[in-house]
């Protein structure tokens, strides 16, 4: 599937591409942003927001670095 166990999208399913992560059991931010646009429609259309916030749950705990992991972020201007 496109989803792996933890329900993280993956870039590609292993034997359909070879580019980008080339080893299929990988993502990118572009596999999320695909994946929450697709929950934002779906949400759109049927005001059933439930599956965009399980993806963004998931962007959080997968793929947005929390504080500890980036201890210098604090030294940025905004």
């Amino acid at each position: 599937g496109y989803f792996s166990p933890e329900g993280v999208p993956y870039h590609s399913v292993e034997s359909l591409i070879v580019e980008a992560p080339d080893h299929g059991h990988e993502t990118t931010s572009e596999a999320y942003s695909y994946w929450m646009w697709l929950e934002a429609v779906y949400g759109k259309l049927t005001k059933d927001w439930r599956p965009l916030a399980q993806a963004w749950k998931s962007a959080e705990a997968y793929i947005i670095p929390t504080k500890d992991d980036q201890p210098t972020a604090g030294s940025y201007n905004y």
